[in-house]
C-alpha cells in the first residue's frame, strides 16, 4: 500500500472506532489513548508474517479488522442475531490488536534471514522480546492496560476457544456460544475463503 491507501485506510479505522464507545466515557477514552499510543505501529502491522497470506504488508492488521467488522455485521444483519453495532465494532477491530506488540515492542520484525524471505516467502517474524503470550492474550491484556471496559461476550469473542474438553473446568461449564463468538468466527471463516478462492 502506498502512503495515501495507508491514509485513507487510517481514516476509516479511526471512523469505526468512533463509533464503538456508545456512551461510554471509559471506552472512549480508551480507545482513544490506545490509537494514540499504537497508532503508527497499528498502522504498519502487518496481518502476517508470509506473503502467501493476506495482509503481510504494513496495513494488513488494519485492512482485515475492517473487512472482519464489516463481515461480522453483515451476518447480524442477515441473520437477525441482535448483536449491539457497537460490539461487533470492537470485537472485529480489536480481536488482533495483539499483533501490535507490548506497548513498547513490535511484534511482527522484518524478517533478516535472506534465505527465509526467498524460499519461505516469510517477510516478517515475531519478536523474541516479548513475553510469551497467544494473540488473543495480548489483545485483551493490551485492551485492558488501555482500559477499554469489556462485556462478557465481547471478552469471550475475542479470547477464542477455552482449554480442551479434557479440563475439569470445561467439562462443567455452560456450552453456550456467545453471539459475538459466532459472527466472529463466520466473519473470519469467509474472509479466508474469499482470499483462498
Amino acid at each position: 500500500m502506498n502512503e495515501q491507501e495507508l491514509s485513507s485506510l487510517w481514516s476509516n479505522f479511526e471512523r469505526l472506532t468512533g463509533k464503538i464507545a456508545d456512551g461510554s466515557e471509559a471506552k472512549e477514552a480508551g480507545l482513544s489513548n490506545l490509537t494514540m499510543a499504537l497508532g503508527d505501529r497499528l498502522i504498519m502491522c502487518p496481518a502476517e508474517p508470509r506473503n502467501d497470506s493476506p495482509g503481510c504488508a504494513p496495513g494488513g492488521l488494519v485492512s482485515q479488522a475492517i473487512a472482519v467488522a464489516k463481515g461480522m455485521k453483515k451476518l447480524n444483519d442477515t441473520f437477525e442475531m441482535d448483536a449491539p453495532v457497537s460490539s461487533i465494532l470492537l470485537v472485529g477491530l480489536f480481536h488482533e490488536i495483539g499483533k501490535v506488540g507490548s506497548i513498547e515492542d513490535s511484534y511482527f520484525i522484518p524478517e533478516d534471514e535472506a534465505w527465509r524471505r526467498e524460499k519461505l516467502g516469510s517477510f516478517y517474524k515475531p519478536n523474541e522480546k516479548l513475553s510469551r503470550m497467544t494473540v488473543p492474550e495480548r489483545s485483551l491484556y493490551l485492551l485492558q492496560h488501555f482500559g477499554i471496559p469489556l462485556s462478557e461476550e465481547e471478552f469471550l469473542a475475542i479470547r477464542g476457544p477455552s482449554k480442551a474438553p479434557d479440563w475439569v473446568e470445561s467439562r462443567l461449564a455452560p456450552t453456550a456460544e456467545p453471539t459475538l463468538t459466532i459472527l466472529l468466527r463466520g466473519a473470519r471463516d469467509i474472509l479466508i475463503r474469499k482470499v483462498v478462492t
